[in-house]
């Protein structure tokens, strides 16, 4: 929690200067970047309310930037954002795990959509005096949800040993917009050879080191400016 208020001033930084300036050519958006960047914020809600990176999520994509966003559930995402919040809506894929609370459950119940099933019903009468009994059957369709909410609870999760080291992935559930969703396994890192290999790269002796910079006059003053502006931006919103 310490850092909370260096992450919120990076990443308020991150998008002034990435997603400040876009040029075009032959009425089309040119690419501005030399390398995409992906932000991987992991327990985001902690972060508090992020007023500047809720309305910039829409269009940082065309500035070669890509989110992805962590969460426990949507309490905490509400506890942050309230009710009415916009980061769902500017999030092209969501991935879902099994939810430990009703609400979460219920809101990836409704997004699987419905199916419809068959219904047999069955009835059976006697008559008082009389021999035998009458008996009827019929089917009709019905609608149900594809996964109850007491079946998103249950999605089977990581498998580990009896040391605690994972053994088999859980299930999953994608949403990307304008698709079906998808019930998928989770990606182990170590059983990808570029992944695992990537994970055991050393981490640098140094890290890098910020210069002072040798401009002066309008664009340093651009500069202080938005960097003024961020510390207006370091605490949460009440």
């Amino acid at each position: 929690m310490r850092l909370t208020p260096l992450t919120r001033l990076v990443i308020t930084q991150i998008i002034f200067t990435l997603a400040g300036h876009m040029d075009f050519a032959d009425g089309r958006s040119v690419e501005g970047y030399k390398h995409r960047l992906l932000l991987m914020l992991d327990e985001f809600p902690s972060l508090g309310r992020l007023d500047l990176f809720e309305r910039a999520l829409g269009f940082i994509g065309g500035y070669g930037i890509k989110s992805y966003i962590i969460a426990q559930g949507l309490p905490q995402l509400f506890k942050a954002y309230t009710k009415n919040e916009a980061i769902r809506v500017g999030c092209h894929i969501q991935i879902a795990f099994a939810p430990n609370d009703m609400e979460t459950a219920e809101y990836l119940s409704k997004a699987t959509g419905q199916m419809t099933i068959l219904k047999e019903n069955y009835s059976e009468t006697t008559q008082d005096g009389k021999l035998g009994k009458s008996r009827q059957t019929s089917l009709q369709e019905v609608q149900r949800p594809l996964m109850t909410p007491d079946e998103c609870r249950r999605l089977p999760g990581l498998k580990k040993d009896a040391n605690g080291d994972v053994v088999d992935a859980g299930d999953m559930l994608i949403f990307p917009s304008g698709f079906s969703c998808v019930y998928g396994k989770q990606t182990l890192y170590f059983k990808d050879p570029v992944m695992d290999k990537r994970s055991k790269m050393p981490p640098p002796e140094t890290s890098d080191n910020l210069l002072p910079s040798e401009t002066s006059g309008k664009v340093s003053i651009q500069k202080e400016l938005s960097l003024e502006t961020s510390y207006d931006l370091l605490k949460p919103a009440s």
